[in-house]
This record gives structure tokens, C-alpha cells and sequence, in this order.
């Protein structure tokens, strides 16, 4: 707090994975890291910071990727319905990202060049009202109560999930296969 870091954009950090753990512990510590990486960014994303809302758009992308790395021992109803959740996430902060980077890196450069053109300006104007109304999409799905149940959900899963306890003997040596032979080496 005293470092005034509180409603800072929150990075992805490594995930330490050996290769002698089972596929479940790997894709858990990737999920885990994942959901911490969406969550740390609440903050951020809730006062329009930019680099927040492409943070947790990272860190769902990511667990979509490990999702779907992992999706021989993840089929089922509840990941389907997870996979559906975050879909939804991503789509909420998606014009945010979109018009930001829009407008920081074309509109703004633009208007650098050529400030006397007022149709720019007016243009701009435009582009920065679009991205604001994505600010507030943004800031208005990471309150909700939909959102919260994302999260809590997503770790319910990870923890206890399906995916987890579910006692066929296919899915029970998916889950318990060492993680070396689903690793490439080049």
C-alpha cells in the first residue's frame, strides 16, 4: 500500500513445473497461477487501467491454452461450462483492450502528426468514447456477482472439480500420467 502499487497491473509470474510431477499437478499449478494472475488484476482493471485489463485478459488466455493442452483429462460438463465462463470474461474486457490500443497507438500518433485536422480530433473524440464505454463494460463485469462466481468457481474446480474426482480408470491414469512424455524437446 505504501507503495502506492495496490491498483497496479499485476504480471504474470513463472510457474515452476518439474518434470517428473503427474499431468494433474501440472495443469493445477498452471490453473492456480492463472487465476492469480485474472484475480491480482481486479484492481486495476476496476480503475481503467489499461495494462490491468490486458493483464487479466493475458491470464485468461493462458488458462484457455492450458485448458486446451490439457483437454484429454479435463472433458466434462463442469469444463464446458468453465470454458463457457471464461469466453464470457474475455469478451467483457475485449473493447476496452481493443479501442486502447487502438487509440494509443494509431489515433494518438495520428493526432501528433497532423493536430490541425480537426476531422482527426473529432475522430479521436469518438474512439475515446468508445473506449471508455469498454472501460466501463470492463469495470461493470468485474464487479458483478457473475464475475466473483468466475473466480470462486474456477478454484472450486481446480481443487475438487469434475475433471478431478472422477473415478474412471481412463481418467484416473490421465490425471496420474508423469508430465516428461507430454513434454517436447527440441
Amino acid at each position: 500500500m505504501l507503495a502506492g502499487t495496490l491498483h497496479s497491473a499485476a504480471p504474470a509470474r513463472p510457474t515452476q513445473i518439474w518434470p517428473t510431477i503427474t499431468a494433474a499437478d501440472a495443469f493445477d499449478a498452471l490453473g492456480f497461477e492463472c487465476l492469480r494472475h485474472v484475480a491480482s488484476n481486479e484492481a486495476a482493471v476496476c480503475h481503467s487501467d489499461p495494462e490491468g485489463i490486458h493483464q487479466m485478459r493475458v491470464g485468461l488466455r493462458r488458462l484457455r491454452a492450458a485448458l486446451s493442452i490439457f483437454k484429454d483429462m479435463l472433458n466434462g460438463r463442469e469444463t464446458a461450462e468453465l470454458k463457457a465462463s471464461l469466453t464470457w470474461l474475455t469478451d467483457q474486457l475485449g473493447p476496452a483492450r481493443d479501442y486502447d490500443v487502438f487509440v494509443s497507438q494509431t489515433i494518438v500518433p495520428l493526432l501528433e502528426q497532423h493536430p490541425e485536422l480537426r476531422e482527426l480530433r473529432l475522430l479521436a473524440s469518438d474512439f475515446k468514447a468508445e473506449r471508455d464505454k469498454g472501460y466501463a463494460k470492463a469495470k461493470a463485469a468485474v464487479a458483478s456477482e457473475r464475475y466473483r462466481l468466475v473466480v470462486l468457481d474456477t478454484a472450486l474446480w481446480l481443487l475438487d472439480g469434475e475433471w478431478r474426482t472422477n473415478p474412471d480408470g481412463l481418467a484416473t491414469a490421465l490425471r496420474h500420467r508423469p508430465l516428461s512424455p507430454l513434454l517436447r524437446t527440441n
